[in-house]
């Protein structure tokens, strides 16, 4: 490769990043990390089954059952609260797929072996863990800001994808943490039952996931913010805080400086130990959370207050930017109009919040098409609710 082309290439990456929102997307990008992803995946489950299938001590076999299946569920379970939080415009399971198995498989593979490197160069993990898991982790993420940029809004967008890439990487990691010195299943019972407590319980959605998804706060700054300067040094700190945050934990001097030992219980010394070292960061996520709410309240009102032009009862400014509004108008739409006039306006209240997030981001061609489809849906939508009248007044209601 020569200069020519390399400058090329790192001027393109920085076009992306700094103006990056003005495109819709690369969908051939998007399918081809998919693609990898799902590859990667196929290969990670082959090994698996193959670990299962082969494995020929009883005992080892009903531990690793047991750890995948605690890990797993765990994975699930948290993966359910993340995807929850998306109020108004949800993620495609596409998406959530590559964040997910990216976290689980590629991060995974690739800071376990580079932390096997540092242990076999130069004796350590801890101290260089955090520098491999978060960036190979926060890898996906700039992916996504990259070639998506119709599917990472805000800061509310990284945070999910964020958190999922988190989880999938806490949970193979958690297997191994539960297999780790396996010599019979009583002690195994005992190292998954501390394990357990202080990977599921505390930092399920304390360590990890908070911290990728600090990294993908930063990325959301940088998404709506205009200053182009402003929109490479946020990532930069999201990813930084996120690192430190992480390392924060794995410090030796931290835990001496606490003086877990005045505590007599296990779980209190990892209780307490949770609590000062990932509760700041989680609190950090769940504020970011709530302020990301906010904005995107006021940009559906800002970015739809001239877009409403229906007189429909069910479609006003009021109905749609609140989402136990949109609820409210479901129900009532349903009781009074039937099955079809709800699933019709949900299309069009969903319609209409992708809608403004296209206008928010500036894809002038995206919001066009998306308001032809709102005026075909909303025609269809009084079709209906005129034939159910008509109806009603055949039948002499």
């Amino acid at each position: 490769m020569n200069s020519s082309s390399l400058f090329t290439q790192v001027k393109d990456a920085s076009r992306l990043l700094t103006g990056g929102a003005k495109q819709p997307g690369n969908e051939k990008a998007i399918h081809r990390i998919q693609g990898f992803v799902a590859g990667a995946t196929f290969v990670f489950l082959i090994q698996l089954i193959g670990n299962f299938v082969f494995t020929k001590s009883e005992e080892v076999l009903l531990a690793r059952t047991i750890s995948w299946g605690v890990a797993f569920l765990a994975a699930l379970i948290y993966t359910t609260i993340i995807v929850s939080i998306d109020k108004n415009e949800k993620e495609p399971w596409v998406m959530i797929f590559i964040s997910f198995f990216w976290g689980t498989v590629i991060s995974g593979t690739i800071a376990g072996l580079l932390n096997s490197i540092a242990y076999q160069k130069m004796g350590i993990t801890f101290s260089v863990a955090p520098f491999t898991e978060e960036i190979s982790k926060g890898a996906v993420l700039l992916l996504i800001f990259l070639y998506a940029s119709n599917e990472f809004d805000n800061v509310l967008d990284g945070i999910i994808y964020g958190a999922l890439v988190g989880i999938g990487f806490a949970m193979q990691e958690n297997v191994d943490y539960f297999m780790k010195g396996f010599e019979n299943l009583p002690k195994f019972y005992e190292q998954i039952e501390k394990q357990f407590f202080l990977r599921i319980i505390l930092g399920g959605l304390a360590s990890h996931a908070t911290y990728t998804a600090i990294t993908g706060i930063g990325l959301g700054i940088s998404r709506q913010i205009k200053k182009r300067w402003m929109k490479v040094v946020f990532p930069i700190l999201g990813l930084t805080l996120a690192i430190s945050a992480h390392a924060l934990w794995n410090s030796e001097w931290v835990n001496k400086w606490l003086e877990l030992e005045r505590f007599g219980s296990p779980h209190l010394r990892i209780s307490v130990r949770a609590f000062w070292l990932m509760g700041p960061f989680f609190l950090l996520v769940i504020i970011a959370i709530v302020l990301a709410w906010r904005k995107e309240s006021m940009v559906i009102f800002e970015q739809l207050s001239n877009e409403i032009t229906s007189p429909n009862p069910f479609l006003t400014l009021e109905t749609l930017r609140k989402v136990s509004a949109r609820r409210k108008a479901r129900w009532r739409i349903l009781s009074n109009h039937g099955l079809s006039a709800m699933v019709l306006l949900q299309k069009i209240q969903r319609a209409y919040i992708d809608l403004a997030f296209s206008k928010m981001n500036g894809f002038d061609e995206q919001a066009m098409h998306t308001r032809q489809q709102i005026e075909f849906q909303v025609v269809n939508l009084e079709k209906v609710i005129q034939s159910k009248a008509k109806n009603l007044l055949n039948r002499g209601l």
